[in-house]
Formats: C-alpha cells, sequence, structure tokens
C-alpha cells in the first residue's frame, strides 16, 4: 500500500553543486533553481515517456547536454527510486505493525514530546457522560450517581473518565466461584 501525493511534496537536491528546489505534485514536476524565478515543469506523463538516462552522460555530446534535460533526467531517475524505496518501506513498516523507536528517533521524534517514547499521559481519554455510563453498567442514572466512581466537571456538566469506570468494576468484580448442582 503506498501513500497518494495529495499536498505538494518540496525538496532541495545539488546538481554540478548548484541548489535547485524540486516540487512534486500529483499533476507533475517543478524544478527552480534556488534564486531563480523562471521554472522547469513537466507533467507525469512527460516524465514517463522520456527514454531512460544513459548510463554514462559523459557520452553525450555537448552540443545536446541542455542543463535543464540533464537536471530533469537525473530528477526523473531520483523520483523512480524515490517511489520504489518508499513502497517497500510502506510494505515493511505495513508488516511490522509500528514504527521501530530507531526509526522514530531519526525522524525527529514525536512533534508533541519531543522524544521517540511517548509519556503516559499523551492521550486524553474520551470522557462518558452519566448516560452512557449507565447503559455500560446496564443501571439507571440515579445509581450512577450514588456510586464512588470519580467524576471530571466540564462547563457544569459532570464525565466519568473510561478508566475510572473500569477501575470501579474491577475493585467490585468478585472472583467467580463454581456452581454446586442440587
Amino acid at each position: 500500500m503506498t501513500t497518494p501525493l495529495t499536498n505538494a511534496l518540496k525538496r532541495e537536491i545539488y546538481v554540478a553543486d548548484v541548489a535547485y528546489r524540486v516540487t512534486m505534485t500529483a499533476e507533475g514536476v517543478t524544478l527552480v533553481r534556488k534564486g531563480a524565478r523562471t521554472a522547469i515543469t513537466h507533467s507525469w506523463e512527460d516524465l514517463l515517456a522520456s527514454p531512460q538516462p544513459p548510463a554514462d552522460l559523459a557520452a553525450v555530446p555537448e552540443a545536446t547536454k541542455r542543463t535543464s534535460r540533464v537536471v530533469l533526467t537525473e530528477v526523473a531517475t531520483a523520483v523512480r527510486a524515490a517511489a520504489a524505496a518508499i513502497g517497500n518501506a510502506d510494505e515493511a513498516l505495513t508488516q511490522a505493525g509500528a514504527l521501530p523507536e530507531r526509526l522514530t528517533m531519526a525522524l525527529g521524534g514525536d512533534a508533541l514530546q519531543g522524544t521517540a517514547r511517548q509519556a503516559d499521559h499523551w492521550y486524553i481519554e474520551p470522557l462518558l457522560t452519566i448516560t452512557e455510563v449507565a447503559a455500560i453498567l446496564r443501571v439507571s442514572t440515579r445509581v450512577v450517581r450514588r456510586l464512588p466512581i470519580g467524576t471530571v466537571p466540564i462547563a457544569g456538566e459532570v464525565r466519568y473518565l473510561q478508566s475510572a469506570v473500569r477501575e470501579y468494576l474491577k475493585s467490585t468484580a468478585q472472583p467467580a466461584t463454581p456452581r454446586r448442582w442440587r
């Protein structure tokens, strides 16, 4: 499974020590020399229809070398290689089930926590209304109000943490006893 390109993807590349900004969109690729205003734009159809780049660019006659064509050829090659690598990585991560900690650190860690491991409090659990708690416990709302379950007041309303309801159930649960048939 691959990720569709819905937003513009911008990267900087260097070709012969000259910086270029490459922007990939669903329509095609735009290449701009850093600091310049004119851009080279090609659709994906143009890129895929172009012949593969020669193995040795020195073998191409000097008259046929155009900076834009050479750069475009290198970008097309890099895009094909990147697409294959992303596909392989996506498949491997899908099979693994989660991002490994080492990869998370390489990506810069968690944006909120700043570390690869998330803190215990990173997730705000859903709050339940009194009616939802009553439905879960299959009792009336009047009975829920009398139960020793901690509440969270929000804008004058009473809410219950799912973990508090779970803890209450665990604390009141009795071990199963074998029944004897008479």
